[in-house]
């Protein structure tokens, strides 16, 4: 059984980019597997492609900008074969086999619509996509920033949504649900892809054994400006297909740390997240121990890499005897806390955050780095 690869590509330069001749190698790597590579190059230059020419490989040329959606569906349109790999063209993979495991996963499991890899930060080699979740307000990322092989993302599972950097559907599937809405041009549209394919009553997977690196957000275009629009349209458009299901990865990750939880006392609750709503996650929090709400201090961004709570917090905070439950955007923000954890000791102290991932603080600096 044979792949096509669509890899959409926006080009403002002849020389190639370090990232796409990484991918390529590859999509290389895996042989016959991907019967033919897409290329579809949007903008002013055409890369220079070095080596001999390959026999897989087609290129599709737009002068104009198209944007994510409208490439791929373009890109379609060329494909010869049964199934569609959607592949960013900053998207890379060491272990072989990794495209297999997206065929394999559709012999056991027939109701499988969409597949997708889990993708790894490729500055911090923790998770960065291992499926999308739907909270009251905004979408998450369960299992974000946790270590590749951590026992909770090994096996491969159903999810709501997930991220198209690296994702597998039938081509008569993804033609009969008229490709991707080129409405969203450059934000949102593999989440209502995903969406919509309930309506075929099939699911979305992600695999724990189909593993890439991604460098994500390396598009050189001006996209920002567009994504208050488009995520209107695409809410408005969706709202009766979401499923709100934050509950359901929080609470059994706060279930694995009901002994800490229960044990210290009331939790003094510190909430530096971005959450319209933190009582959706305190709710849930309240069914394992008492807290008392501490401190409440807006990040000045969401999902801030890097979180510094003697300068976040005031002295009080640092002083507090009993035990701390921080609430944020990501927990290994706080990771690089070295004058806190010196200052105060962590051992019984609590993170959250709107991703649904809970540790002790003091994980945050004892979980090793390993490769994919």
């Amino acid at each position: 059984m044979s792949v096509s690869a669509i890899v959409p590509y926006y080009s403002a330069s002849a020389s190639i980019s370090p990232y796409l001749a990484l991918c390529l190698s590859s999509l290389l790597s895996e042989g016959e597997i991907v019967g033919e590579i897409i290329l579809v190059v949007n903008g002013p230059c055409a890369p220079e492609l070095f080596g001999p020419p390959l026999d897989c490989l087609t290129i599709v040329r737009s002068l104009e900008p198209l944007g994510y959606g409208a490439a791929i569906n373009i890109g379609t349109r060329h494909a010869r074969n049964d199934h569609l790999l959607f592949c960013d063209a900053d998207i890379y993979s060491p272990n072989p086999g990794w495209v297999k495991h997206h065929l394999e996963v559709r012999q056991t499991e027939p109701s499988v619509g969409i597949s997708a890899s889990k993708l790894v930060n490729h500055r911090t080699d923790r998770v960065l996509d291992f499926g999308i979740g739907r909270a009251r307000h905004n979408h998450f990322h369960p299992g974000r920033d946790l270590p590749v092989h951590h026992p909770s993302l090994r096996s491969s599972r159903p999810v709501q949504m997930a991220c198209s950097a690296l994702m597998m559907i039938e081509r008569s599937l993804f033609l009969s649900l008229g490709g991707f809405d080129e409405v969203l041009r450059y934000h949102y549209q593999d989440l209502d892809l995903c969406l919509r394919i309930k309506r075929e009553n099939r699911q979305v997977w992600v695999l724990g054994n189909s593993v890439a690196y991604h460098r994500s957000a390396s598009a050189r275009l001006p996209r920002s400006p567009f994504k208050i629009d488009e995520r209107a349209y695409y809410t408005t458009k969706n709202a009766n297909l979401m499923l709100i299901d934050y509950a359901s990865y929080l609470r059994p990750n706060l279930k694995a740390y009901r002994h800490h939880l229960s044990s210290g006392g009331p939790m003094a609750l510190i909430d530096i997240s971005t959450m319209t709503e933190p009582d959706e996650a305190t709710d849930i929090i309240r069914e394992f121990c008492d807290i008392t709400i501490f401190r409440r201090t807006a990040p000045p961004e969401r999902d801030l890499e890097t979180l510094t709570l003697v300068d976040m917090l005031d002295s009080a905070a640092l002083r507090h005897d009993g035990p701390l439950l921080f609430l944020v955007d990501r927990a290994w923000s706080l990771e690089f806390n070295a004058l806190w954890r010196a200052a105060r000791n962590t051992s019984a102290d609590i993170v959250v955050d709107r991703h649904a991932n809970v540790c002790l603080f003091d994980e945050l600096c004892q979980s090793p780095r390993r490769k994919v």
